[in-house]
């Protein structure tokens, strides 16, 4: 039976739940998050934009592209459009983490619909699909020979297919949650069903978390195969650590995601739990362009400007170290020529290697994936080759 439309104005003033005894509704300035919430924004925005232009760049200009630059564009473009966006423009009506007691029926309408249900829920999902999907891609060209078929190989493409499997289910069911689809925020709808949403977000924040771990120990595995040494596995180790902070995010979604699944404060335990899905998926980002950084600081070393400021930077620590430890001036000076006749082997701390194998000798890693920098020097050896990071 549906309301006319007295019934429904009087019905959207109403609190959105009753209040613990003792406790009086306050829907003027109730304690949220709405500040914090939009601060965060804008520096994730900002520290994705950065990281995916300095990616963009260095695979469009330097190295050349794989269907996955293309994916992390995309996942780029809706985590800005359709889920940062939305959330500024929308957050100052919501109430961002008040308790429910604390708004209006018509604004917990607003809050599902924008929040909950909808234009954020369905976006971080579809978004983190082809983020996920670039990821698991990327370690397969990086982590199998081109023609491999070994346990790395089988183990990538589970973690590919089952993370795009998943992630096109959520979406999907996430979008058809409801019959009708409006009944998933009109709470004066009632007629029609809809399926177990809020118990939905704590299984999806547990295989989430899993699949980052996984993603995370593959990595690790594949690194910690190659024949090199002890620093240079350690370097390059680093550079996908940032994806341990993605999983460490995403375990944080898992605590109010379960308290979600019985509990009729909504509002309250979907902010807890939504306000680490951006730190999330920009560290999913960070993880999937942080790899190409070295390549792109040895494009920048390259420019004259930049070379000629590096130049004069090490020369003034020179002098510097040479007033600090003057009885070691003449060995130190010594080492620091022979770090420049090495025509660069240190540069911007990347990792130089000619060859990256396995353990077994056998190589484990595809170097084509690689953009490499190239010097020439007076001896007869062979030239240096700078290898940047496996891109993941």
């Amino acid at each position: 039976m549906r309301m006319n439309t007295t019934q429904r104005e009087i019905f959207l003033q109403l609190p959105a739940l009753n209040p613990p005894d003792g406790i009086e509704p306050n829907f003027v300035n109730p304690d949220d998050l709405h500040t914090s919430t939009i601060i965060s924004c804008i520096i994730l925005v900002i520290l994705s934009t950065m990281a995916v232009g300095m990616r963009a760049f260095t695979k469009f200009k330097l190295v050349g592209t794989h269907i996955e630059d293309y994916f992390i564009l995309v996942s780029w473009v809706i985590f800005i459009a359709g889920f940062q966006l939305p959330a500024v423009l929308m957050f100052p009506h919501l109430k961002v983490g008040a308790h429910q007691w604390n708004v209006t029926m018509e604004e917990l309408m607003r809050h599902l619909k924008v929040r909950h249900s909808y234009v954020l829920s369905i976006n971080y999902t579809a978004g983190i699909f082809f983020l996920k999907a670039a990821i698991n891609l990327q370690g397969l060209r990086v982590f199998c020979p081109k023609g491999a078929r070994d346990i790395t190989f089988f183990l990538w493409h589970a973690l590919l297919w089952g993370n795009n499997i998943f992630y096109l289910y959520i979406t999907i069911a996430g979008i058809f949650s409801c019959r009708p689809i409006n009944k998933a925020w009109d709470i004066t709808i009632t007629s029609g069903h809809c399926t177990n949403r809020l118990r939905g977000h704590s299984v999806a924040a547990i295989l989430n978390t899993t699949s980052d771990v996984l993603m995370l120990a593959m990595a690790q595995r594949g690194i910690w195969r190659l024949r090199l040494s002890l620093r240079k596995r350690l370097s390059l180790s680093a550079m996908f650590l940032v994806g341990a902070v993605a999983c460490v995010f995403a375990a944080i979604r898992i605590p109010p995601a379960l308290k979600l699944s019985h509990t009729t404060d909504v509002t309250y335990y979907m902010a807890r739990m939504g306000r680490w899905t951006g730190p999330e998926y920009v560290c999913g980002l960070l993880a999937a362009c942080l790899p190409v950084l070295p390549r792109f600081c040895i494009f920048l070393g390259a420019q004259p400007a930049i070379k000629n400021n590096i130049t004069a930077m090490q020369g003034v620590l020179r002098l510097w170290s040479g007033r600090m430890n003057p009885s070691g001036s003449d060995e130190e000076s010594q080492k620091d020529k022979s770090k420049v006749q090495t025509k660069g082997r240190n540069i911007l701390g990347d990792v130089v290697v000619n060859e990256l194998t396995e353990d077994t000798g056998e190589s484990s890693i595809n170097t084509s994936e690689f953009g490499r920098y190239s010097e020439s020097t007076t001896s007869k050896e062979k030239p240096l080759e700078f290898v940047t990071l496996p891109t993941v």
